[in-house]
């Protein structure tokens, strides 16, 4: 009972930093605290036993410097006098909250703090605010595929690294995630557009995954690759779905792995 006396702070700490976004959402909080924990025990032993820590204050600094980096939401500030940007990530609160349909130019002018003529200066309409949205996030996703993917050559492990990352990318841009799915999977026009040719070159890194591990011969010689690029996106839209509308899951990470799993054991031999 001391010992759990002695955590709970720290969890409801952790608790509390991830329900107001400060903390990534995806941390286990219990994995977080053997970490926490584990590492001033590593540190305090080598300090006790064998002499060689020097003084274990000395290491707090850089410590915490690590936690910082594991724990803390990292989002690029924007950039000064970026009014399109204002404009966009204005819109996309908007959108999520009262719907594409609803939604007044005025309600976003005010939202980005601009005027009214100044969104006009960037976009001819509404539906081109709408669909310049997935045109950003689509991009920023793609970049980041493309630094984690450098050095990883397992077909495997790069199809697993694709979901996790798809999912938190999903998880850490909410408002965004109630678009694509409410707002433009059933929009005709969205797939005549610049955004959806995008959203299709995302989806080509998961094809062409599969088709690579079946040419190594990594996976099943019968998987029909376009057919399993559906199959994943399928599973993902109505996880997205319940995400959503009900918080289940709690978070989108604890998906990573079982989804992971289930797509490995379709397509492998």
């Amino acid at each position: 009972h001391k010992v759990q006396s002695l955590y709970r702070p720290f969890e409801e700490s952790i608790l509390e930093g991830q329900s107001n976004g400060e903390f990534r959402p995806w941390l286990s909080p219990t994995l977080l605290l053997n970490l926490i924990f584990g590492t001033i025990d590593h540190i305090m032993i080598t300090w006790l036993i064998e002499g060689k820590a020097g003084d274990p204050h000395q290491k707090l600094d850089p410590f915490l410097d690590l936690l910082d980096h594991l724990t803390l939401m990292k989002k690029p500030p924007p950039a000064a006098n970026d009014k399109r940007k204002q404009i966009l990530d204005a819109a996309e609160s908007i959108f999520a909250k009262t719907g594409y349909n609803r939604a007044r130019i005025q309600d976003i002018a005010k939202l980005a703090g601009v005027g009214d003529g100044t969104i006009y200066q960037y976009f001819k309409n509404k539906e081109e605010i709408l669909f310049s949205l997935p045109i950003e996030h689509t991009r920023d996703l793609i970049s980041i595929h493309g630094e984690h993917f450098r050095d990883i050559k397992d077909t495997e492990l790069r199809l697993m690294v694709l979901v996790n990352d798809y999912l938190n990318f999903l998880e850490l841009h909410k408002d965004y995630t109630a678009i694509i799915l409410l707002e433009l999977r059933y929009n005709r026009r969205f797939y005549r557009t610049r955004a959806y040719d995008l959203f299709r070159e995302f989806a080509r890194i998961f094809f062409d995954i599969i088709r690579d591990g079946v040419d190594r011969g990594h996976f099943r010689p019968g998987v029909n690759p376009y057919i399993a690029v559906k199959m994943i996106f399928g599973a993902v839209d109505h996880s997205l779905l319940s995400w959503l509308m009900f918080d289940r899951p709690e978070s989108l990470g604890a998906l990573s792995e079982p989804l992971s799993k289930i797509f490995l054991n379709a397509v492998k031999i």
